[in-house]
């Protein structure tokens, strides 16, 4: 009967009884699930990751990559980290495995996931179609392990983590019998299969880079034993990366940082998010939002110059939670938002509005254009400062404020646009909502609202004909309670209104 290599399924006696209670279940094939963080205050934007539990088996590959690619694609194109919870399985699949999440570029961990409702082995629960397939639930301190053929899929990640409370082991390579047992007795041709995965795992590891001497490990260790890393160990073959748990991939706090871009997802899937595009005007490939800290270039205003977070390009699902990102540092509370946008998504721009709202920030509609720089609308290292900050200075918008942008703006507890610059309202039948449980007009009413809006916004957008929109200066929108201000951006952020007493928050002085 022909064998099949395989490593052992094995279990760390020492497991805890929490662990030693869901043998039965590990020992199933492998599900590989994609897990939102249940974590109180995440949303609207919360972290998201893909979970592998179970046994890795001849399906277990193809099931990762159907689940990078629909991970991804809610992600739009981000990379979701990986968390593996396995006692070991195939090692053919789990070399296929490695090789596909190194060249995707994705970070893994070992880690156990606390589900909330429904877990992927639950008998007798279904997820609701609402759910588009995703569980809630958020990774524990609980014992996890990655054993046997498990730490070559480990290995692959680009960052690659297993704290204390994780088991990483490895051993010789067992053969796998027609019956589905798994033996040490070599057979007949054990010897030569013995070359073959010789092989295979070195050229495996070799073209990774990193965690070479796990080979030699498994070929040394018996069948019927477990060489566990210590954490010392793990770092000096380069099996991880640092010493921090796998948890520290999934926090909600990476959601306001660079380390959580891409994994911190508003709710949707791609086709809704498409129609919400389509429905504000905006293209798929129109540049996403990014938030720029600006400084007056003015030498004159110097030490004390104004500051403002200069917001330009189409908002996006992702854009709240880099605007989270840009609040996570001191002071950005107190500067005015400056926005020059198309519109875009309508559920990101309401959760745009909501930061802008609670945080009692100004917002004006204006162009930046930054020192030194070539294109007049993008910083450059010419125009870099210290901190983070870009010298600038106002300028007339290229896109001005349109569709969805229009409710940013609401939001804001001051609010002005710069001379001969347009807003341009939609009426709100015309959104697409993939959050909102009825119509999106009742979602932007109620939004207004929320944010202290005039009620004659709504009424005058209401009243656009279907597929067309109303132009408005700064004079017309004055009259609605859209704008607030009717002086200037250029005027209200000169270095000048530094000299006011008090003095405004957006003045800065020099560090």
């Amino acid at each position: 009967m022909r064998r099949v290599l395989s490593c052992l399924l094995f279990l760390v006696a020492a497991l805890t009884a929490e662990a030693s209670a869901r043998v039965d279940t590990l020992q199933q094939p492998m599900k590989v699930v994609l897990v939102r963080s249940n974590e109180p205050g995440c949303e609207p934007s919360c972290p998201e990751w893909i979970m592998a539990e179970g046994r890795i088996g001849p399906a277990t590959a193809q099931a990762f990559v159907d689940m990078v690619i629909k991970a991804r694609q809610r992600m739009r194109g981000a990379k979701p980290p990986v968390i593996l919870r396995s006692p070991g399985g195939t090692i053919l699949s789990a070399l296929q495995i490695g090789s596909f999440l190194r060249a995707q570029g994705l970070d893994v961990g070992v880690g156990t996931t606390a589900y909330e409702g429904c877990a992927p082995f639950s008998t007798g629960c279904t997820l609701p179609p609402s759910s588009d397939g995703v569980y809630r639930g958020r990774l524990t301190v609980a014992p996890s392990y990655c054993l046997s053929a498990c730490p070559l899929i480990l290995a692959a990640g680009k960052t690659r983590l297993a704290g204390a409370d994780a088991t990483v082991g490895v051993h010789h390579w067992g053969f796998e019998t027609g019956n589905g047992r798994i033996s040490d007795d070599k057979g007949p041709n054990g010897d030569a299969w013995d070359g073959v995965m010789r092989r295979m795992i070195t050229d495996y590891l070799e073209g990774l880079g990193n965690a070479r001497e796990i080979e030699p490990l498994m070929e040394t260790t018996p069948f019927s034993t477990l060489h566990v890393f210590s954490r010392q160990e793990r770092r000096k073959i380069g099996l991880v990366t640092g010493d921090a748990a796998a948890r520290s991939l999934t926090a909600a706090s990476t959601c306001g940082t660079a380390a959580g871009v891409g994994r911190c997802v508003l709710p949707g899937d791609t086709d809704s998010y498409r129609a919400s595009l389509l429905s504000s005007g905006v293209a798929p490939y129109d540049p996403p939002m990014t938030f720029t800290v600006t400084r007056a270039s003015g030498p004159a205003c110097e030490p004390v110059c104004p500051q403002w977070i200069s917001a330009r390009g189409a908002i996006r699902p992702e854009t709240p939670r880099q605007f989270l990102g840009v609040l996570g540092q001191p002071g950005m509370a107190k500067l005015p938002l400056v926005v020059d946008s198309p519109g875009g998504d309508l559920d990101a721009a309401l959760a745009l509005g909501r930061l802008v709202h609670a945080r009692g920030m100004d917002v004006m509609v204006a162009g930046t254009s930054f020192a030194g720089c070539a294109d007049a609308v993008a910083p450059c290292p010419a125009a870099a400062i210290r901190r983070g900050a870009y010298r600038g200075e106002v300028r007339a918008p290229a896109e001005g404020c349109r569709g969805v942008c229009v409710l940013v703006l609401a939001a804001g507890r001051q609010r002005a646009v710069e001379e001969h610059t347009l807003l341009r309202l939609h009426n709100p039948q015309r959104y697409v909502s993939r959050a909102a449980q009825g119509p999106a007009a009742d979602a932007i009413r109620a939004y207004l609202a929320e944010v202290g809006a005039s009620g004659g916004i709504f009424a005058s957008a209401s009243s656009i004909a279907a597929g067309d929109e109303k132009v408005l200066t700064a004079q017309d929108a004055l009259p609605l309670g859209l704008v607030s201000r009717d002086e200037s951006v250029q005027a209200l952020l000169a270095p000048k209104a530094c000299g006011q007493k008090p003095r405004p928050g957006f003045c800065v002085r020099r560090r």
